[in-house]
């Protein structure tokens, strides 16, 4: 798991996003980031089909030198791999997850939520990344909560998370960076 500082965090860009989140307050600093039993086995096979598909990417690179058909036919088993992912990351998000209209970085993120909270509060997020249907966990901390008209809003920082997630956010998040800039493109034209 990666521990960052706050000059570490501030290198990392934020955008508006609507993401699926499902999670819960911690009271234990040291224990391990808990995966509700629900999600728990759906959850290991998202993580770990997205885990092989970076492994993938470079052994394709590779491939496409050496055989280009044995690469593109590859590619494609790959994408209809990816299919099948994304329609079972998405039937999980409206299973098990709310959506949410939430500023997300690689740093942290920010969402409504129902009652106030404490600052310092630790809380375990699993989030669905919808744009890029990408599952990634972690533990946050709540730096400030405020109320927002008949909610809150509080805003957290990440303090435990997988390289292969923190890279999968800010994959994401340069993702929904470049479809932004698309649309006011597209708008001034």
């Amino acid at each position: 798991m990666i521990q960052e500082s706050a000059e570490d965090r501030r290198r990392y860009f934020r955008v508006n996003d609507h993401v699926a989140l499902y999670w819960q307050a911690v009271q234990d600093e040291a224990s391990a980031i808990e995966t509700p039993s629900a999600l728990s086995g759906t959850q290991r096979l998202l993580h770990d089909l997205q885990s092989l598909d970076s492994e993938n990417a470079a052994l394709l690179r590779v491939l496409q030198e050496k055989s280009r058909e044995l690469s593109q036919y590859l590619h494609i088993i790959n994408a209809k791999v990816d299919l099948l992912t994304r329609a079972l990351i998405l039937s999980q998000a409206s299973t098990y997850y709310q959506e949410y209209d939430v500023y997300v970085s690689a740093s942290g993120i920010s969402f409504p939520v129902k009652s106030a909270m404490d600052v310092g509060q630790l809380i375990d997020v699993h989030a669905i990344l919808l744009a890029s249907a990408s599952w990634v966990r972690f533990r946050a901390k709540v730096v400030w909560c405020h109320q927002h008209s008949q909610a809150y809003m509080i805003g957290t920082d990440i303090v435990s998370i997988s390289e292969h997630d923190q890279d999968a956010i800010i994959r994401h998040t340069l993702h929904v960076q470049a479809v932004h800039r698309r649309h006011e493109r597209e708008e001034q034209t």
